[in-house]
């Protein structure tokens, strides 16, 4: 399954993209009755353990942030738009593009 998705072979991808995608529309349905009166802070935790595989906290993590930029910002969370954005991670956090990268690597490393 992980190989017909485009996910690493060899790693367990938890996430169920239908699913997913009907929570995140759900999310940006009440986030927008928001859209007016926006919050001053967002926090996200990453928490990549029996909750997330660390395969999809990439995936997740751009999701959530997308979904915020096209909420309150001037779209999705790319270089384009960093600045409608502004996203800090806590000290010895991986940003999300290193994230991306040690997933990658882990990936290519696992296969036969």
């Amino acid at each position: 399954r992980a190989k017909q998705l485009g996910e690493p072979v060899g790693q367990a991808c938890r996430r169920d993209a239908g699913r997913l995608s009907s929570q995140v529309e759900r999310l940006e349905r009440f986030l927008r009755s928001l859209r007016y009166d926006p919050p001053a802070l967002v926090t996200i935790a990453r928490s990549v353990d029996a909750f997330t595989s660390i395969l999809d906290a990439p995936h997740l993590e751009k999701t959530v942030l997308d979904l915020l930029g096209r909420v309150w910002g001037d779209g999705p969370a790319d270089a384009a738009n960093a600045a409608s954005i502004c996203t800090r991670y806590a000290p010895g956090t991986s940003p999300l593009e290193d994230l991306r990268r040690a997933v990658a690597c882990e990936a290519v490393a696992a296969q036969p």
